[in-house]
């Protein structure tokens, strides 16, 4: 099976906003998930964070790491379409987001090869070490 055909099933988002982020809250399996798409301080009024969590009953932030509920193609294939869905209202100059981890580090790396196909932009990746963090920035280019 292609890396492509496991993230054809995304979940519904719901769009919001909180604070100066804007938010898609979307539910599997009876577990609820939020992306946060929040704007960089001024002046870069054109670059974005993105982050994706899962919510957590009473917590004010949510779960960044592995959820253990054996639905994480479903997960992200919402978070795939997410973010494809904003960027095409939103047109962002630049995205970044962060990896905390080898194994999470390959499995971005392998997101964002599969979201760069389909939007126009181009990808940096730092790499700031094995077991470490790794820095993904989306520029635009058209």
């Amino acid at each position: 099976m292609k890396l492509t055909e496991v993230f054809d099933k995304p979940a519904p988002i719901k769009w919001g906003k909180k604070g100066k982020s804007i938010t898609g809250d979307f539910t599997v399996d009876e577990e609820d998930y939020v992306i946060y798409f929040s704007p960089g301080p001024p002046p870069y009024d054109d670059q974005w964070v993105i982050e994706f969590v899962q919510k957590v009953a009473g917590k004010k932030r949510g779960k960044l790491g592995l959820t253990g509920t054996g639905k994480e193609f479903q997960v992200f294939s919402t978070v795939i379409n997410g973010i494809k869905d904003w960027i095409k209202k939103k047109k962002p100059g630049v995205i970044e987001f962060d990896a905390a981890g080898e194994s999470r580090k390959k499995l971005y790396t392998r997101l964002v090869k599969t979201l760069i196909k389909s939007i126009p932009y181009k990808i940096d990746v730092e790499d700031a070490g094995v077991g470490s963090f790794g820095v993904y920035r989306l520029e635009r280019t058209k």
